[in-house]
């Protein structure tokens, strides 16, 4: 299998346009990465026929609803239809496991899942030394978002992809995107009305500093995207991929 990334939620929190909210599918032939889960994860992932089962770990960059609230029917899934038994590994900053513990409570009782959840914690202020389970590489960066905020590059023998979850342009987020074959960025908003999101222009002005050979705006909506091209059309090396697109790397 070639490594892909399948788009399964490109929009941003209110999902403007009928797009899905934050979630990122990686996939090559030791499995798949999931990059954030917002609420609509497992509409989208059964929409576009992703195959659940060759999921090893998720990756989560921060604390709000629109990037893991989907982790618990996630979850529900492999405990009571799935009946996984292979470990589930779980990635993000520090407090992840009380977040996610305190998010699974509120929705249901009677939590019991028939696999082994392991939770690996980076604390951005701290050591965010590289993840290695065999299959990947995953290291993470701190980004300016809220305090907890992770970007993350994952290298494997073939491919470098760059995420960066949801930030301001920043220097990390250039060092995160450098050379990578994709950098999967956030564009949130068509002007800059809030100073912690990237907006469209700015994106388009930074792209050659970026440094990524591709790069995919997410987070977002169509009128973002047409003041990106508003020009025209888009740079060559950017693009607002839809809901289920699949790129090959």
């Amino acid at each position: 299998m070639r490594p892909h990334l399948r788009f399964l939620g490109t929009g941003n929190a209110v999902c403007l346009d009928g797009r899905g909210q934050a979630a990122t599918w990686f996939e090559d032939d030791s499995g798949a990465l999931l990059v954030d889960c917002g609420p609509s994860f497992m509409a989208h992932a059964h929409r576009f026929g992703v195959d659940l089962e060759r999921l090893r770990a998720v990756a989560i960059t921060h604390f709000h609803g629109d990037h893991l609230a989907g982790l618990p029917f996630l979850l529900m899934y492999y405990q009571s239809i799935a009946r996984r038994t292979q470990p589930l590994d779980l990635l993000g900053p520090v407090g992840l496991r009380t977040h996610f513990d305190a998010l699974c409570a509120l929705m249901y009782d009677r939590w019991g899942l028939p696999f082994d959840l392991r939770v690996h914690e980076w604390d951005p202020e701290g050591d965010l030394a590289t993840w290695d389970n065999t299959h990947w590489r995953i290291t993470p960066y701190s980004m300016q978002h809220k305090p907890e905020s992770l970007g993350f590059r994952l290298q494997t023998a073939e491919t470098t992809v760059a995420f960066s979850g949801d930030t301001v342009l920043c220097p990390a987020l250039y060092e995160l995107a450098r050379g990578a074959d994709v950098l999967v960025v956030e564009c949130t908003l068509p002007t800059p009305i809030v100073p912690i999101h990237i907006h469209a222009r700015e994106l388009v002005d930074a792209l050659p500093a970026l440094g990524a050979r591709r790069v995919a705006a997410i987070h977002t909506d169509d009128a973002t995207a047409a003041v990106a091209a508003e020009s025209g059309s888009l740079p060559p090396d950017l693009s607002f991929p839809d809901d289920g697109e699949v790129w090959e790397l």
